[in-house]
């Protein structure tokens, strides 16, 4: 278990890594028992006087962003392909709109390589995308030949969770992304890995 899962079971909530709501309201309760407050300041090695002072407070927001592991990247990832997404997509295409329009609401579901990405997939497997620089960076260029179905190793690092994912579409330049996500996980790759629907929570990766 990691600091957070260990400081859940303190808590006596779902030791999942995921620090929600439900874990908050648990603190939240536990910070009027200096007994508790001395269990979890052990878990951070921090001194154990039963106050939760800025030290304390301090190591617990280290402890929520784990350190990235040697050889991996950090990012927040998204989810895409998701039936909302081609629901959307679909509404606006036969509203009239143009496929690029359409795009900026929804999905077609259909990778750059012509890959089923979502529900459309009789055989959905985990696949992600990346942002053009990224890929570049990573595989060289152009992208759109050498980043072509490489397999990337993606890990939750809430429950240490790995998966292997197939690069099957493309994220928007880096410059044009508003929501701060440098990846996109297809429904697969989230329900493997046991993030949230919508994501929008940091993952580590890496070329498999």
């Amino acid at each position: 278990m990691n600091k957070i899962q260990q400081i859940q079971t303190v808590l006596n909530v779902t030791a999942d890594g995921d620090f929600g709501p439900i874990s908050y309201d648990a603190l939240d309760d536990a910070l009027q028992d200096p007994d508790t407050i001395k269990q979890i300041q052990g878990i951070l090695g921090v001194a154990q006087d039963g106050d939760w002072g800025p030290l304390t407070r301090g190591a617990f927001q280290a402890a929520l962003q784990p350190q990235t592991p040697a050889g991996w990247s950090r990012v927040i990832t998204s989810e895409f392909a998701d039936d909302s997404d081609l629901n959307a997509y679909n509404a606006a295409i036969a509203a009239g709109k143009t496929q690029e329009e359409a795009f900026a609401v929804g999905d077609n579901c259909i990778g750059c390589w012509g890959d089923p990405t979502g529900s459309n997939n009789p055989n959905p497997s985990p696949m992600l995308a990346l942002p053009p620089e990224i890929m570049e960076i990573t595989w060289g260029k152009p992208w759109k030949t050498t980043a072509k179905h490489q397999n990337v190793s993606v890990q939750n690092p809430a429950s240490g969770n790995i998966v292997q994912a197939m690069v099957a579409d493309v994220m928007p330049n880096l410059v044009n992304i508003t929501n701060g996500a440098g990846m996109d996980a297809n429904p697969s790759l989230c329900n493997a890995l046991g993030l949230p629907d919508g994501a929008m929570v940091p993952v580590f990766w890496q070329p498999a």
